[in-house]
């Protein structure tokens, strides 16, 4: 996906941080895939955004797992409500957005091109 749409993600990591202020946009790959992410490299020096190799076993999906890998930063389990009660932390109440890269390519059709979502991406992994 990245391969193919690398402009277009270029695109929507400047609007991110224009739009909401972000300070830093960081793009994670495993470290296996760090050739399929090539592209991004002559880029990333340019501020727009970092690129941070996570472990080949990092579970996708774990986003608390994945900050700390990467911010050395812990997103604690609960935190207090205004009513007494406890809810689960998420990232964001520490500063911290992750997004999936389909989240981010549907963002940037709805942001560019007014496409609404009507397409689910689905990546194989394997040999062939």
């Amino acid at each position: 996906m990245h391969n193919e749409y690398l402009d277009e993600f270029l695109l929507i990591y400047e609007a991110l941080k224009t739009i909401f202020g972000f300070e830093q946009v960081s793009m994670c790959i495993h470290e296996k895939d760090q050739e399929w992410y090539a592209g991004y490299a002559e880029h990333a020096g340019e501020g727009l955004y970092d690129v941070r190799c996570v472990p080949d076993k990092y579970a996708l999906g774990e986003e608390k797992a994945l900050i700390k890998q990467i911010t050395d930063t812990k997103v604690p389990r609960k935190v207090e409500t205004s009513d007494g009660s406890e809810r689960p932390e998420m990232p964001l109440d520490i500063g911290i957005i992750v997004n999936n890269s389909e989240t981010l390519f549907n963002v940037y059709n709805a942001l560019f091109l007014g496409k609404p979502v009507t397409t689910k991406f689905l990546s194989v992994y394997g040999r062939t």
